[in-house]
């Protein structure tokens, strides 16, 4: 069901998020807006780590489940992440502030970004939309180059090549390279007995 953005909706949301809470926001989020991809060029002699991507569609659900319910207060079902407990079983926890997949299309389907600045002509709220807009662009930056950093760091070169070694040196090749050199040792003894 497409929601529709009143003036009424705009007098009551927020028109600033604190810079801190933007900046939070944007830091967690980021986590959740990459995505592994396997490397195609990976081989079982010579693995090679995978990549980190950008999940477009994810930062859609972010983007707008901030929009949504940290500017207007709107309630939406909300993204569920499965994580791993300590005790080795599984759980789901709903992640505030991320829209699930029906919630996003719902919220979509209305275009409220475009609602917004259409309301832009309305004189009692014209002032606000233009906060609420502004500062929502603000955080939509903040998120931007938070999922750059996270991209950047999860994809290091130094990272990816300490990574590589450690995915090469299984217990089986790492006995294989021992003895190797077990017996490489042994035939240096032997020819220093034979000089």
């Amino acid at each position: 069901m497409a929601v529709t953005i009143t003036q009424e909706d705009v007098k009551q949301a927020k028109g600033y998020l604190p810079a801190e809470t933007k900046e939070a926001l944007a830091r967690l989020m980021a986590k959740l807006c990459t995505r592994v991809v396997e490397n195609d060029a990976s081989t079982a002699e010579a693995p090679l780590p995978p990549w980190r991507v950008e999940d477009r569609l994810r930062r859609l659900q972010c983007l707008n489940g901030v929009l949504c319910g940290f500017y207007f207060g709107g309630q939406f079902e909300k993204f569920k992440l499965t994580v791993q407990k300590e005790d080795g079983s599984t759980e789901e926890r709903e992640i505030e502030g991320v829209m699930s997949l029906e919630a996003l299309n719902d919220w979509c389907s209305g275009h409220p970004k475009n609602q917004l600045e259409r309301l832009k002509k309305e004189k009692a709220v014209a002032n606000k939309v233009y906060d609420i807009l502004d500062d929502f662009k603000l955080f939509e930056i903040l998120l931007d180059r938070a999922i750059r950093e996270e991209i950047e760091m999860q994809n290091d070169p130094a990272i990816r090549i300490a990574t590589m070694l450690a995915m090469q040196m299984n217990p089986v090749s790492l006995r294989e390279t021992l003895e190797e050199i077990q017996q490489f040792n042994e035939y240096q003894k032997g020819e220093g007995a034979n000089a």
